[in-house]
């Protein structure tokens, strides 16, 4: 069993693994901020809760402390990026700087906060230095309300880095673990690594199977999936027959998760059960009736989840339960 997905979160985690020793999944507390620093980040558009910080960097911007005096205030957004980006536009501060830079940006910000950070700011010119010298004034003056957000395209030394700044200026940032089981951490692999051992352990494999998942469009080309998959018994399972599926000798169709039931979980801990809006169009099967059928047991999705449910997270299992969590679309504790 392998995982890929060509953009994730990897970076951020290994980033807090260098730092903390997990695996953790960092989430900001926007709204709790006076001060947001966005390392090359799109937070309204591009990062996976763009949604969230939309919501919570708007409350920030109601003017507080009376606003009809002249001390109102409100957040403070200060964004230095590679590329112009929705959160860019909406910056009180922006610096556009390239790529390479930004290390050497973020441990020069690190050095201004008192921190253990990069000596390089020579490199730096001197308008970018004093931006950087006017950031850190900032941020000292609002230690416990101040917040440092990289980018998911930054590098994992760039996330421990703005993880260690964020400790040290005591941030609103909550962290959160795929388990609460710290051994599981043993096992987590990032996705760039999962594919190369996909790779390797492919040509010794009787069958493939590919779940919802389009790696020979997605993956390095020198892994030469596109190869591994036509030269062996592959089953592509997916709501499209795109690349992969054209190179599988069978393709099977995947129900829209508008057609399907299934339970999610969110990074807090929060379950809720997804329930199926209309009948699958073509004939699809969820993920978990497909795995049912590999096995031999070929059930329903609706007896699958409600299965899970009551041998796992829904503690006090019973009809009235079951039916509570359906309509308040989580499930309770």
């Amino acid at each position: 069993w392998f995982e890929w997905e060509p953009c994730s979160s990897d970076n951020q985690r290994a980033g807090a693994k260098t730092v903390f020793g997990r695996p953790l999944r960092a989430v900001p507390r926007l709204d709790a901020a006076e001060v947001i620093v966005s390392i090359d980040a799109d937070l309204f558009h591009g990062e996976a809760l763009a949604i969230k910080y939309n919501a919570d960097w708007a409350k920030g911007r109601m003017l507080r402390n009376n606003e009809h005096a002249a001390n109102a205030t409100m957040n403070r957004l200060y964004v230095i990026e590679s590329g112009f980006t929705i959160t860019g536009s909406s910056a009180d501060h922006r610096r556009a700087v390239k790529p390479s830079q930004i290390p050497g940006i973020v441990g020069a910000i690190a050095a201004a906060l008192g921190q253990a950070g990069n000596a390089g700011v020579a490199t730096l010119d001197k308008e970018l230095q004093t931006f950087i010298s006017a950031l850190a004034a900032d941020v000292k003056a609002n230690a416990g309300k101040a917040v440092f957000v990289a980018g998911m395209r930054q590098g994992p030394d760039v996330h421990a880095a703005v993880a260690a700044i964020n400790a040290g200026i005591n941030a609103p940032v909550d962290y959160y673990a795929d388990t609460d089981d710290p051994r599981t951490d043993e096992n987590w692999t990032p996705h760039s690594e999962q594919i190369k051992a996909f790779a390797q352990a492919a040509p010794a494999a009787e069958l493939l199977v590919v779940l919802g998942a389009n790696p020979v469009l997605t993956a390095p080309t020198d892994l030469k999936i596109r190869e591994l998959l036509g030269s062996k018994q592959a089953i592509h399972f997916g709501c499209y027959e795109d690349e992969t599926g054209k190179e599988c000798l069978w393709h099977v169709p995947q129900a829209h998760y508008l057609e399907g039931w299934a339970d999610v979980r969110t990074l807090d801990g929060t379950v809720s059960i997804a329930q199926p809006l209309i009948e699958p169009l073509f004939g699809g099967k969820t993920t978990a009736e497909f795995l049912s059928i590999l096995s031999g047991q070929n059930e329903a999705g609706y007896d699958l989840v409600r299965a899970a449910a009551k041998a796992g997270y829904m503690k006090a299992f019973s009809d009235w339960t079951w039916k509570q969590a359906l309509f308040n679309g989580v499930v309770a504790n």
